[in-house]
């Protein structure tokens, strides 16, 4: 390629610089404002973690599920999940920089825990169908469990 055979360094970089979406033109489904059925996750929104861009990923995803099935979207709160955490950090606060999601943004950290994730979110997946029966069948079973223990 005769076009790139004397490269021209004009400065160093650390890193790749990228335009981005204004999150606050964000729904909290992460549905576009401006283009109703369109939604966006990931770096785009103005994130730079894999685990943000996941998150933002799922989420859009069940959404744009939801939205063609006609059933309501799932929005999950600052109190439910550090997802609700982080969509809800960038559709009403929006970002100047990239946007990692720290546990200590969360008002509720000390409740937001792997082991009770199944208590805090089942209401929801069961409501959107993103559980499965044997799913449910399972956590009835932990739930008999743990009351068991919490009343011994």
């Amino acid at each position: 390629m005769r076009a790139s055979s004397e490269p021209e360094i004009l400065r160093p970089g650390y890193a790749i610089e990228y335009d981005f979406v204004n999150p606050l033109q964000l729904k909290p489904t992460l549905e576009t404002k401006l283009v109703e059925g369109l939604f966006h996750a990931g770096q785009i929104n103005g994130t730079s973690g894999y685990e943000e861009a996941a998150a933002q990923g799922l989420m859009a995803g069940i959404n744009a599920v939801l939205k063609v099935r006609g059933q309501e979207p799932l929005v999950l709160d600052r109190s439910q999940a550090y997802i609700g955490v982080l969509l809800d950090d960038l559709v009403t606060k929006g970002t100047n920089e990239p946007y990692r999601m720290f546990t200590s943004r969360a008002e509720y950290r000390l409740l937001l825990r792997e082991d009770n994730a199944d208590f805090r979110l089942r209401t929801q997946a069961i409501a959107s169908v993103l559980s499965r029966w044997m799913c449910t069948v399972s956590f009835a079973g932990k739930e008999r469990l743990s009351r068991t223990f919490l009343t011994a």
